[in-house]
């Protein structure tokens, strides 16, 4: 039968039943395969491999006996599968020789034996890696693998590859008995060795066994070998040689100079030391962990001062407690001298009651013989009287008030509750009947200039 007429019987078929048709042409014979929709393609998929008739799921056991078809017929020409038609749309398959063709290439291993070796991972690891490839050449994808061994397709990458690098080893003389060290495991570390040139691999390989690397171990030398000759701009690259374990020191040594903490370089630096292999590398990495560190005891103490300075006397400072403008805070506040010093050589202070904000200022006379000093802090000057030489009152000041002082006279201020409002009036303005005194004003003091100021300080009057 032709390839034409056996085209167009499946298209046939297909638009008669409105199923999946595939047709497959081998040398000896060719299958037309009429597949209902409810089944699937991996159950089609097996049935061509295997030759076996496929069952065609349907509704009922009447449509079932009417849309199971197959057609075998002679043709002739190498084994191909021309289409596969689902629904009327015409899907592309990849090439899959028929089992005496893929025969021929393997030996005496079928398809299917090697399917089985791969699940059940028979022998070691390179020795069933080799049937992957040829799997692939027989048309079977990484998933369709997967699918059937259990074997993902990052695991079957790993295979190939590391066994492909064990290979280059065995063609540059490295040793068959040391390879064996590589038996168990030793896909996932031949495979880190992917970018390395032969002499790379070898030198690697042989480090890696030393050292008993995992793969991890063997990614981090495979990077610092290949990276060793781009680095030469480093300061210190010169006394490495090319080495895998001064490769890898090398990098250690390098991500220290970026490191933030005196910690971390010193970890980093130990780190390069334990995989070292020449003196010279050696000495650079030691010379990196003393470098800016004294080199003695005696060399610390030398560069240790103390700065030593002679207190004043001609300022003696007082501490006041703090407290807001209101009446409830001012109320609240201490009504007796609650720091005292303790009469030495420095002015120590100590608190006598519980309070939390305290302000130093200069122990000018009226401050010092005050029985009970206050600050008060006001957000802004305009409380105070206007007089001449100041013209800004938006600045914050500090009202200094000693609350034992309660006597009215006429040439000072007071702080009083009159109307429940907290108010400054002069001794001529207080009333006995309708001011409540709270203390004698004793001195605003204001913030220190900043800049040039013809602003004179003024007493009030």
């Amino acid at each position: 039968m032709s390839t034409t007429s056996i085209t167009s019987m499946a298209t046939t078929a297909s638009a008669v039943v409105g199923s999946t048709c595939r047709i497959s042409e081998s040398s000896a014979n060719c299958q037309i395969m009429i597949i209902d929709r409810s089944s699937s393609l991996k159950s089609a998929k097996s049935a061509l491999r295997t030759g076996n008739p496929l069952k065609c799921g349907t509704q009922g056991s009447q449509q079932a006996e009417s849309r199971r078809l197959m057609v075998r017929a002679s043709a002739t020409g190498g084994g191909r599968e021309l289409f596969q038609v689902t629904g009327g749309r015409e899907l592309y398959q990849p090439f899959r020789p028929p089992p005496s063709i893929i025969q021929q290439g393997l030996g005496t291993k079928s398809v299917d034996e090697m399917l089985q070796i791969l699940r059940d991972k028979e022998g070691l690891w390179f020795q069933y890696a080799a049937y992957l490839p040829l799997l692939t050449r027989s048309g079977y994808s990484p998933s369709e693998i997967d699918e059937v061994t259990g074997i993902n397709g990052h695991e079957q990458n790993k295979l190939v590859v590391g066994s492909q690098v064990r290979a280059s080893l065995v063609s540059s003389g490295f040793d068959k008995d040391a390879l064996e060290w590589f038996d168990n495991g030793g896909a996932e570390i031949l495979y880190e060795l992917r970018t390395l040139s032969a002499q790379q691999r070898r030198a690697s390989a042989e480090y890696i066994m030393g050292r008993k690397m995992d793969g991890k171990g063997a990614r981090d030398l495979a990077r610092a070998v290949k990276d060793f000759e781009r680095r030469r701009s480093v300061k210190g690259w010169e006394s490495f040689s090319s080495s895998p374990g001064d490769c890898l020191a090398f990098s250690y040594l390098r991500l220290s100079k970026e490191a933030r903490s005196t910690a971390e370089v010193e970890s980093l630096i130990n780190q390069g030391l334990e995989y070292v292999e020449t003196d010279l590398a050696r000495k650079e990495l030691e010379r990196a962990l003393q470098h800016d560190q004294p080199a003695s005891v005696e060399e610390k103490i030398n560069k240790a001062k103390v700065t030593i300075v002679r207190l004043s006397s001609e300022e003696t400072l007082v501490v006041l407690p703090v407290c807001e403008f209101s009446l409830q805070s001012v109320t609240g506040s201490p009504s007796s001298p609650v720091v005292h010093a303790n009469g030495g050589r420095f002015p120590i202070h100590k608190s006598s009651v519980p309070w939390e904000t305290f302000v130093s200022v200069t122990g000018w006379k009226p401050i010092v013989e005050a029985a009970a000093p206050i600050a008060i802090s006001l957000p802004d000057s305009k409380l105070l009287p206007r007089q001449s030489g100041i013209r800004n009152y938006t600045e914050p000041c500090l009202l200094v008030v000693d609350k034992a002082d309660t006597s009215v006279v006429t040439n000072s201020y007071f702080l009083v509750n009159s109307e429940e409002a907290l108010k400054l009036k002069a001794g001529p303005e207080v009333s006995q009947d309708r001011d409540q005194v709270l203390g004698k004003v004793l001195i605003a003091l204001r913030p220190s200039l900043s800049g040039d100021s013809d602003e004179s300080e003024t007493e009030w009057e």
